[in-house]
């Protein structure tokens, strides 16, 4: 949706007055497949397989808020450069089997990542004793970072470790308060 405002908003409609709900529109939609299609290099390129993932993104909002996705949809069927990306999106991308076939190359590296989960559980609490170890509140700031590295960590637990699951069912999951789910739990 970040891409989907910034090219809108380098486009010659004013469009800084109008809310979110309005953004995802069919004659915006095509302003930002136009946008992104023609800009291939300089400042705030994107490639066919980015483009194409984050419109089809936008695609299902627009259908979802019950707007007509037509348009969209027919400029994701027929535009040369988001056909590009579907096509491209069909297959592991240069960097991704570069960064996979040396995580799998190695076993140090492996081991490594399939258990980030656990430095970073034990970062968070760490940081959690350090925060609370001389009884004072912590500052939003902290929270912050705690938080955010609790986050990861589950997240890292459930990518890794964790059965298959649901979008709706991780988002489900409680991270705070009384009823924890144990995998979020910090320590």
């Amino acid at each position: 949706m970040r891409k989907y405002v910034s090219t809108l908003s380098e486009s010659a409609d004013p469009v800084a007055e109008l809310g979110l709900r309005e953004l995802p529109s069919p004659a915006y939609a095509i302003q930002v497949v136009r946008g992104r299609s023609c800009n291939k290099d300089g400042a705030g390129k994107i490639a066919a397989r980015t483009a194409h993932d984050y419109l089809k993104a936008i695609y299902v909002v627009m259908t979802r808020n019950g707007l007509p996705p037509y348009a969209m949809k027919a400029q994701l069927a027929n535009n040369r450069f988001l056909k590009q990306g579907k096509k491209q999106g069909s297959h592991m991308s240069p960097g991704a089997r570069t960064f996979c076939e040396t995580l799998l190359g190695s076993q140090k590296l492996t081991l490594t990542f399939l258990s980030l989960h656990v430095q970073l559980r034990n970062r968070a609490q760490e940081l959690l004793n350090n925060f609370t170890a001389d009884g004072r509140a912590m500052t939003g700031s902290e929270i912050e970072d705690l938080r955010s590295i609790g986050s990861v960590a589950a997240v890292c637990a459930l990518e890794t470790r964790g059965a298959p699951i649901r979008i709706e069912n991780a988002l489900a999951l409680a991270s705070r308060g009384d009823n924890i789910t144990p995998i979020c739990r910090v320590g």
